[in-house]
């Protein structure tokens, strides 16, 4: 079994304590190595300790085995006690039986320092938040580490080792553990869990001025001897924030070094005082390098979990809109693919329909003259309706090929000058007898002065004709009129074309569905038409470079307005006709 993960590592040995098996047959090699080498580390930091003793009490500041045994049970997990409780029999006090106990105090110290920080906040890094950052502080650092002290005094007290002020004694351990969990235990923490970041070469030249600058203050003060400890404090930030988290704490633990280097050389840099105990003094100071510092790391960390969360969200984001895009592409060929099999559909098939319906049209026309010569005068009717049928049919026809060259962009412009006077009579010859089928009087209200327009005749008369066609279905015994106009908007001469009528209006509702395809607001009182007429005259303004509006009263009738330049400017030459 290889401890490859510390969550692994965790579920593995964590029934190790209450197992009834023997201990060694729960670890593997890599395992007995590892707990080897945290002996060996837990019994030089026991030496570096008792090297740091600041005169003149001869007690050091720190305690480095109490954060490297809080660091290692919240990296490997509770197993680890093995090394902890080893390194403490061999690297405290000659008097094993004492040593034994102590080691008891440091594993509960351990153990409920990690306890509490994975119970507070269901993690065991003290860096992920601010609130893991102040339990850390709080709890694993400062109450925590009364554990060891209480049982390591009184064990000292019940062997008389020697003779120890009680509270004196466990004020300065527990000082000493709490500064060796809150100095040791996040350096370890920030070296095992972050990799450093990447440098160019403007951030290698920064280290380098850190370093430098760093040297200079130091040298200042531990070798100048001149008071001014406090002027370290801003590095370890500066290096957190631009270097992370491992230089970070790494200056913070070399600028400790340094401070409780001076101290044993009776200059803390942070001036001459007999008020208060140096030892006292050079801890305070640490605590001030490491709590906040602590905090700033957890809010770094947050902020860059914040950013990769918005990161990951904008990714997955990215390729659901990705995804979604592509299914609209597919799904638009698809409609395209469709339509231009309708639309090709559609021609064929009126092309194939013309042809039979001319022939029938051409056919009644020459029994109507047939039977006029011979005077069977019964049968006319009969003609006229075929023929009528006819001519409405293809004019449906026309429509859907109209239609189809519209949507495949291939509609073409017939571009002439027409006289205007000329064209409205021609459209009120036409118009007449559409409004006397329904008892209507057409009027023409032209303008004075005849101009010339150029545009495609054709399908201006063809859009007045579906307009002027559509009033006079809708109105009975009333007026249909058609009023031009010329007006300037835009340096640009404007002919305006109005269709007027006393019909039965349109609902305010349904005005924008006018011009839709196949729309027939009034279908239930006339099922006459297919819905195509106002669609076609639309697409057809627009075509002509001009636009169709529309505003109606019901029960008092409806205008129709469309606006045409008097010189249409084609923007696309696709649409002229060779």
């Amino acid at each position: 079994m290889t401890m490859s993960t510390e969550n692994n590592s965790n579920l593995n040995h964590s029934t190790i304590l209450t197992s009834t098996h023997p201990i060694w047959l729960k670890y593997n090699l890599n395992d007995f190595l590892f707990l080897i080498a945290l002996t060996i580390a837990f019994i030089a930091a026991a030496k570096l300790g008792l090297m740091l003793a600041i005169p003149p009490d001869i007690i050091s500041p720190v305690w480095p085995p109490a954060g490297i045994a809080l660091s290692a049970v919240l990296w490997r997990g509770y197993w680890v006690w093995p090394a902890i409780w080893l390194g403490t029999l061999f690297g405290s006090i000659p008097s094993y039986p004492v040593s034994a106990i102590l080691g008891v105090g440091v594993v509960l110290q351990a153990f409920a320092g990690a306890y509490v920080l994975k119970k507070l906040t269901g993690s065991n890094n003290p860096f992920e938040s601010s609130r893991n950052a102040i339990v850390f502080i709080i709890f694993s650092s400062l109450l925590s580490c009364l554990i060891s002290p209480i049982i390591g005094i009184t064990d000292l007290k019940l062997f008389s080792i020697f003779s120890v002020n009680y509270t004196y004694t466990l004020f300065t351990f527990w000082l000493g553990d709490s500064m060796g969990t809150l100095i040791f235990t996040p350096v370890i923490m920030a070296w095992y869990r972050k990799s450093l970041p990447k440098f160019n070469f403007l951030l290698w030249l920064e280290l380098l001025l850190f370093i430098v600058f760093l040297q200079i203050v130091a040298c200042l003060i531990y070798f100048k001897k001149y008071p001014v400890a406090y002027l370290l404090l801003p590095f370890p930030i500066w290096a957190t924030m631009r270097f992370g988290q491992q230089l970070g704490m790494l200056s913070a633990l070399l600028i400790s070094g340094f401070t409780i280097y001076g101290a044993i050389n009776n200059n803390t840099g942070l001036g001459e005082t007999t008020l208060i105990n140096p030892l006292f003094l050079v801890q305070s100071f640490m605590g001030v390098i490491f709590v906040p510092l602590l905090i700033i790391s957890s809010l770094l960390q947050e902020k860059e979990r914040a950013y990769e969360e918005v990161e990951n969200r904008v990714i997955e984001r990215t390729k659901d809109l990705n995804l979604a895009l592509s299914e609209l592409e597919f799904a638009n060929r698809n409609i395209i693919h469709a339509n231009n099999a309708k639309s090709e559909f559609l021609t064929n098939i009126s092309h194939e329909l013309r042809t039979p319906l001319n022939t029938i049209i051409g056919y009644s026309e020459l029994l109507s003259e047939e039977i006029k010569e011979k005077r069977i005068v019964e049968f006319i009717p009969d003609l006229e309706k075929i023929k009528m049928s006819g001519k409405h049919l293809l004019s449906l026809i026309n429509n859907v090929l109209d239609i189809s060259k519209i949507e495949a962009g291939k509609m073409e412009l017939f571009l002439s000058s027409v006289d205007l006077i000329e064209l409205l009579n021609e459209i009120e010859i036409m118009a007449t007898p559409l409004a006397v089928k329904k008892f209507n009087t057409f009027v023409l209200d032209s303008p004075p002065k005849t101009v010339e327009i150029y545009t495609d005749a054709t399908k201006l008369i063809e859009c007045l004709l579906n307009l002027i066609g559509n009033s006079c279905k809708f109105t009975m015994n009333g007026t249909v009129s058609l009023k031009v106009s010329y007006f300037l908007r835009d340096q640009t001469r404007w002919v305006k074309f109005e269709v007027i009528d006393t019909g039965v209006g349109i609902k305010k509702e349904n005005l924008n569905k006018l011009f839709q395809m196949f729309s027939q607001i009034n279908s239930t009182t006339s099922p006459e038409g297919t819905g195509l007429g106002l669609y076609l005259t639309k697409r057809f303004c627009t075509l002509m470079g001009g636009e169709i509006t529309v505003s109606s009263n019901v029960n008092k009738g409806s205008t129709f307005t469309i606006l045409l330049p008097q010189i249409l400017k084609v923007k696309n030459k696709d649409l002229l006709s060779p």
